[in-house]
């Protein structure tokens, strides 16, 4: 959300409120040669909130954006990494009311401090179908796959399996 205060000719504050969609957004425009190869044209963005900047009350955006472009082969992977984030947060805890002593206060509180780094790692792999026969077979496998991850995220829901990455079938069915 964005908002935007001021007056008007009559000293009548108003106030506009603008949706901002943050997060990250991958497009993928694919195009199939002759040879089944497939050109993909990516783009990446990022859209993050900045950590205390407002000005009165309205938050401040961060916005990242990657284009490339690359031939892949029919049912080949690419895997797009470096999507790197790094957040610094400082918290400050301590005894109810004795850490809000002026002056001792320090004596019953503490500073903590938080690093958070995540990367963010992304498969792609594309397949040319031919025809509505090699649409199910690829459907068949797709489905035996996300059987297979539902099972594993049900027995360790916060780790990794330990056959991470899977043997998945590969190539085509």
């Amino acid at each position: 959300r964005q908002q935007t205060v001021g007056g008007s000719a009559t000293d009548q504050a108003f106030q506009t409120i603008q949706q901002q969609d943050i997060g990250r957004i991958l497009s993928v425009r694919p195009q199939v040669n002759d040879k089944r190869q497939v050109t993909l044209d990516l783009q990446l963005e990022i859209t993050d909130t900045l950590p205390s900047s407002t000005v009165e009350g309205t938050p401040s955006f961060s916005k990242r954006s990657a284009n490339t472009s690359m031939v892949v082969e029919d049912g080949q992977s690419l895997v797009i990494g470096g999507i790197i984030s790094k957040t610094d947060q400082d918290s400050r805890r301590g005894l109810p009311y004795l850490s809000r002593i002026p002056i001792l206060g320090w004596l019953f509180s503490d500073t903590v401090q938080t690093t958070t780094r995540t990367e963010l790692v992304m498969m792609l792999t594309p397949y040319v179908i031919g025809g509505p026969e090699e649409g199910r077979a690829l459907t068949e496998v797709f489905n035996k796959r996300l059987d297979w991850l539902e099972e594993q995220l049900k027995k360790a829901p916060r780790s990794l399996p330990s056959g991470f990455p899977p043997d998945f079938p590969t190539g085509r069915p």
